[in-house]
C-alpha cells in the first residue's frame, strides 16, 4: 500500500461464492445475501471464524489507541458494519527481538496495544482485523535505516546475500519505495514464524480478531527477477506456519503483482491447504486488461486475471478459477478514489463502479468482466474512506452512506475455510 498516497480508512466487503473451475468465460454474479453484523456462520469448534459484511479501516495516521478506539466507539450502531481493520508496522507487532508488547496505554504496542482495541471493538459488538506491514513510502533519507518499518536488529540480520534484513532504495523506485524487508528471504521469513506463532498463541481464541492479515504488497521496485522468483517459497511457508498457530482466525496474503503468472500460480496452489485469503491494494478491476490477448505475456503478472481463472500459470486462457476456493480480498486506496482525474484509468468511478466490477456486473466504467480482472466475487473488499484528505476524492459521508444503504455481500464460506 502506498501510504504516501494517503491509504486510510477502508472499507470491506466480506462474501463469498463458489463457481465453476477451469474457465476463462464470464462467471454471472451469485445472488447475494444481506446480514446483521457479527451474524456468524462459523459451524463448530475449530472452525475458521467468518463474519461477512462491511468493514472500515483505522486511519494509521492517527496513531494513538485513544484516536483508535474514539473512532471505533463512534460508529456503534452503524448499520451493516461488521467491524474495523488496522494497519501497522513490523516493529508495532514486535519492539524488539522476541519481545512483541511494549508500554502502556495511548503508547502501547503489540500485545499491549492489540489487547486494548480488541477489548473497546468487543465492547462495541465489532469484529476486528489487524495487518504487519514491512515497506515504507515517502523521501528517501540517508542513513535512515529501515524507516523505523523494522525492529532494530533487522540492521544485522543475516539474511543469505548479507545483512541487513532490508534493502533501502538508493534511487526513486516505484511508487517512491523507500524500504522494503526481503521477503524473499528464509530468514526474514524464520523471525516472521516467530512473531506469527507469539501471536496465534495468545490470540487465536480470542473470537474478535478475525483476521490476522500480511500486509505487506508482493509488487516491489526493490527487488530483482531472481528475488522476486524466491518470494513464492517463503508466502507459501510463512501460510503453513500461520495456520499452525492461528487455526480458527483468518489468515491473508497481499498479492498484487509478480513477474510472471507463473510465480502467481504458485503461491495460489500452495497456499490451498492453508486457506488463506489473497489480494490487497492495486488488486481490483481497473479495466487496463479489457484488450488482454492471452499468450501475449502482457499484463500476465497481475494477480487478478490469474485468480478469477481467466489465464493459467503460462498465460494462456483458460487457467484455473480459484474463486470460491480461496477467498478474495480487495483493496482500493487514495490514487483509485479521487474524482474527476483518477488514475489508472479510473477518473469519476464511484463506489458503486468499483462494487459494481468486483461482482461482475458493467456500467459505463465497470467492464465487470474477469478478462478486466473483474467479477473477483470478493470476500473481503476494502475502500480507503480518507481519500477525501485531499479535497477531492470520496468522502467519510460517501463511505458511511454506501455501507448504511445495505448493498447485499454473498455469504458462502470460502470451499478451503470449510
Amino acid at each position: 500500500m502506498n501510504t504516501k498516497a494517503g491509504c486510510s480508512i477502508l472499507l470491506l466487503i466480506i462474501s463469498g461464492i463458489t463457481v465453476a473451475c477451469g474457465t476463462g468465460a464470464k462467471v454471472a454474479p451469485v445472488a447475494a445475501t444481506a446480514v446483521a453484523p457479527n451474524a456468524s456462520s462459523v459451524s463448530g469448534a475449530g472452525t475458521i471464524k467468518f463474519h461477512p459484511g462491511w468493514y472500515l479501516e483505522l486511519d494509521p495516521r492517527h496513531n494513538t489507541i485513544a484516536s483508535w478506539s474514539n473512532t471505533i466507539a463512534s460508529y456503534k450502531g452503524t448499520p451493516n458494519l461488521q467491524g474495523f481493520y488496522l494497519i501497522q508496522p513490523w516493529s508495532w507487532f514486535e519492539p524488539s527481538l522476541n519481545i512483541y508488547t511494549a508500554g502502556a496505554g495511548d503508547s502501547a504496542q503489540g500485545f499491549a496495544a492489540l489487547d486494548q482495541l480488541l477489548a473497546v471493538s468487543k465492547a462495541n459488538g465489532f469484529q476486528f482485523i489487524i495487518g504487519l506491514d514491512a515497506k515504507a513510502f515517502g523521501a528517501i533519507r540517508a542513513g535512515a535505516g529501515s524507516y523505523d518499518v523494522l525492529p532494530a536488529y533487522f540492521d544485522s540480520l543475516a539474511a543469505a546475500d548479507g545483512p541487513p534484513g532490508y534493502i533501502s532504495a538508493t534511487t526513486r523506485a516505484s511508487g517512491d519505495l523507500v524500504v522494503t524487508v526481503k521477503a524473499y528471504d528464509p530468514a526474514v521469513t524464520a523471525r516472521y514464524n516467530a512473531l506469527m506463532q507469539a501471536y496465534g498463541q495468545r490470540y487465536d481464541s480470542n473470537p474478535v480478531l478475525e483476521m490476522f492479515r500480511d500486509s505487506t504488497e508482493s509488487a516491489n521496485g526493490l527487488f530483482n527477477p531472481g528475488q522476486v522468483a524466491q518470494l513464492p517459497a517463503q508466502y507459501i511457508s510463512w501460510a503453513a506456519n500461520a495456520r499452525k498457530y492461528f487455526p480458527t482466525t483468518g489468515l491473508s496474503l497481499t498479492i498484487n503483482f509478480m513477474n510472471t503468472a507463473a510465480q502467481i500460480a504458485q503461491i495460489y496452489q500452495g497456499v490451498l491447504p492453508y486457506a488463506i485469503f489473497i489480494g490487497g491494494p492495486d488488486s481490483f478491476g481497473k479495466g487496463i486488461n479489457t484488450a488482454y490477448t492471452p499468450g501475449s505475456g502482457k499484463y500476465n503478472g497481475i494477480s487478478n486475471i490469474v485468480f478469477n481463472g481467466y489465464i493459467d500459470a503460462n498465460g494462456d486462457s483458460p487457467g484455473t478459477d480459484y474463486r470460491g476456493k480461496l477467498g478474495w480480498f480487495t483493496e482500493t486506496q487514495t490514487p483509485e478514489e479521487i474524482y474527476p482525474g483518477g488514475s489508472g484509468g479510473l477518473a469519476y468511478q464511484s463506489p458503486q463502479d468499483v462494487y459494481n466490477e468486483m461482482f461482475g456486473t458493467a456500467d459505463g466504467i465497470a467492464p465487470g468482466t474477469v478478462a478486466s480482472g473483474g467479477n473477483m466475487q470478493p470476500q473481503y473488499f476494502v475502500f480507503s474512506l480518507d481519500a477525501a484528505w485531499q479535497k477531492k476524492g470520496w468522502s467519510d459521508s460517501d463511505m458511511k452512506a454506501f455501507i448504511a444503504a445495505g448493498h447485499p455481500v454473498n455469504t458462502t464460506r470460502p470451499a478451503s475455510y470449510n
